[in-house]
Parts: C-alpha cells; sequence; structure tokens
C-alpha cells in the first residue's frame, strides 16, 4: 500500500511510519525537518521522508495525489484546526477529480467533552462543541473514505510527548504537583499497540469507511497511581502536592475526569490485541528500581 504519513518524526507517527515499512508498505513521511536525526532514522529504515508542513498544502499535494491511503497523526498546536481543515480541502479536491485516498485521521479520547459516561466507545455521543469533534462531524458528511482513530493515553518509547513523559521528567527535576481529581482513572495505550492499530486499519481499509474506533489496553490506571509511580521511580517519596486543574496546562484541563475506553470494536473488526506493557505493569515493576528515561 502507498501511505503518505503526516507527523512523521512526531511521536505517534516515527512509531508509525517504521511499523508499516517493516510490514511491507511504502511510507512517505511528512516532516518539517527532513535534516533531523528522527528522519534520517526513519530514512534509514527505509521511509521516504520529504519537507513540508500540513498548513501549507502546496508542500505535499503531489504526495497526497499518488497516495492510496494517508495517516494524520501530526497535531498542530499552533494551528490546530486550520491545518486539518486545509488537508480536507485538498483530499475534496482529489476527490472531485475521482482519486482520493483514503484518510485514517486521529483524534483522541477529548472528543467526548465533559462527559459523564463510565465508559466510553464508539457509540457514546460526542461534544458538538469540541474542534476536533466537529472535524470528525465534517468529514461523516464530506463523502470521503475515511476511518477515525481515537487513542486513549498514549505512552511509552522515549515518550518525548506523552503525559506520562512529562511526568518522568519532573519528577527527575524535582517537581511533585499533581492537578485536578486525585480520584480521576484513565485508559492508556503503549505507542507500539497504537502504532499496530494503525496497521491494522490499513490492512482493513476496504471494510472500513465511515469506521472509528477507540484503542486502549484492558488495565485502566488511576492518574494520581501513575503519577506517584513517576516520583518514586527518581527515588523521591516525599509528598505530592495538590493544585486546581485551572492551573494545569490547558490541553490537559479537559481530562480532568475519568476517561476510561471500551476498545472491543477494534478487538473484533480489526483483530487488534494490545501486546506492550501496561501501565499499570509499569508501576509494579517501580519499586527498587533505578530509574531511567525513556518509559521506566
Amino acid at each position: 500500500m502507498k501511505v503518505f504519513l503526516t507527523g512523521a518524526t512526531g511521536y505517534v507517527g516515527e512509531a508509525v511510519a517504521g511499523l508499516l515499512v517493516a510490514q511491507g508498505h511504502t511510507v512517505v513521511g511528512l516532516t518539517r525537518d527532513p535534516r533531523s536525526s528522527r528522519a534520517s532514522a526513519l530514512e534509514d529504515a527505509g521511509v521516504r521522508v520529504v519537507a513540508g508542513d500540513v498548513g501549507d498544502a502546496a508542500s505535499y499535494r503531489a504526495r497526497l495525489a499518488a497516495a492510496e491511503v494517508v495517516i494524520h497523526t501530526v497535531a498542530d498546536g499552533r494551528r490546530p484546526v486550520k491545518g486539518d481543515e486545509r488537508l480536507f480541502d485538498e483530499l475534496l479536491a482529489l476527490r472531485a477529480a475521482g482519486r482520493a485516498p483514503h484518510l485514517v485521521y486521529t483524534t483522541g479520547c477529548s472528543v467526548y467533552g465533559a462527559h459523564s459516561h463510565p465508559l466510553l466507545d464508539e457509540s457514546t455521543p460526542t461534544d458538538p462543541d469540541h474542534p476536533r469533534a466537529r472535524l470528525e462531524a465534517r468529514l461523516a458528511t464530506s463523502g470521503l473514505a475515511h476511518t477515525i482513530v481515537r487513542p486513549a493515553f498514549v505512552f511509552g518509547g522515549d515518550g518525548r510527548s506523552s503525559l506520562l513523559g512529562r511526568w518522568l521528567d519532573e519528577a527527575r527535576d524535582g517537581v511533585a504537583v499533581f492537578y485536578g481529581d486525585a480520584a480521576k482513572v484513565w485508559s492508556w495505550v503503549h505507542v507500539d499497540d497504537l502504532a499496530r492499530g494503525y496497521a491494522a486499519v490499513v490492512e482493513h481499509l476496504a471494510e472500513l469507511d465511515g469506521e472509528a474506533f477507540l484503542l486502549a489496553d484492558d488495565a485502566p490506571v488511576a492518574a494520581r497511581e501513575a503519577y506517584e509511580a513517576c516520583q518514586r521511580a527518581f527515588g523521591r517519596t516525599g509528598p505530592v502536592t495538590h493544585a486546581p486543574i485551572s492551573e494545569e496546562a490547558p490541553v490537559y484541563q479537559v481530562f480532568d475526569r475519568d476517561e476510561v475506553v471500551d476498545s472491543s470494536r477494534a478487538r473484533r473488526l480489526l483483530g487488534w490485541t494490545p501486546q506492550a506493557v501496561t501501565v499499570a505493569e509499569l508501576i509494579a515493576a517501580v519499586p527498587g528500581r533505578a530509574a531511567t528515561h525513556p518509559q521506566l
């Protein structure tokens, strides 16, 4: 399969690119910096890395037209909606010409907004005011062939843009502040298992137009428990300060509640089964372990 991948040198994109190439797919990966060490490593693995920006359609238009599937993993903090809308517009133009590739579009659990559901699945209503939920809704009525991937909290690998990775960095630096609801419980997914999910979507593409999939392992863990494990991993056993969620980074304020998901649909339709270590297993292994980063 000819794959065009955005965010190829990003935390998730890098894992997806490497796995797809290993499975025999042809992968062209978009990145803002094709001269980075991560880009070089992908090139060595067989990924064709090209320079470009999702917000600049001219930088990737030809690559898009040559692809059979587009996997959009980049999350542009500067233009969280505009870049995605530009990508949709380019795909719609290709569709009008009769050659649009299938889009695998990444959102996440935040699309449910301030919900009160004890368990989230693909039938749970999303928040119509959430910008990424609105983008999902636009896709649903666009006529574009697409599949939506909603990961739980991603961890593993070097964790460079994961919340767990941030907590480990804080523990290393002597910061011990937990924000918001101390009882909230989250579902998690290892970045390697998430990559397997994207690969499974590519393998089943013809059957998945309009489908959405939540991807998480079967071991939800309280966020504060994971935070305290990160502290212990660096030998810090002192008290953890509690702070209101309003003082947390805005990107994480929307998760100040239980975010427990059911991934049985992905297991049933994709044959996807998590294989990597879980956060719960990492926590159990922390006592007495010398801390190294990445990810415990």
